[in-house]
């Protein structure tokens, strides 16, 4: 179950950046140039780091080494 989860936020992840850098230009025009930095800044950098140290805990708790190649 938890290698499942760990997929499932592996590839939200993959979606949500893929998403927001298709629609990047939308978002400049509707909300400002200065503001969309700080979506990068505080919702998908954060999103990754947390994502990363999850894995990281499951890697060294669990000795399986499939999360980090995902």
């Amino acid at each position: 179950m938890k290698g499942h989860l760990t997929l499932l936020l592996s590839l939200c992840s993959s979606l949500l950046v893929f998403l927001l850098s298709l629609f990047q230009w939308d978002v400049d025009n509707r909300i400002g140039k200065y503001v969309s930095p700080y979506i990068w800044l505080f919702f998908v950098i954060p999103f990754f780091l947390l994502l990363t140290l999850w894995t990281g805990i499951y890697l060294f708790s669990s000795r399986k080494w499939l999360p980090l190649a995902i």
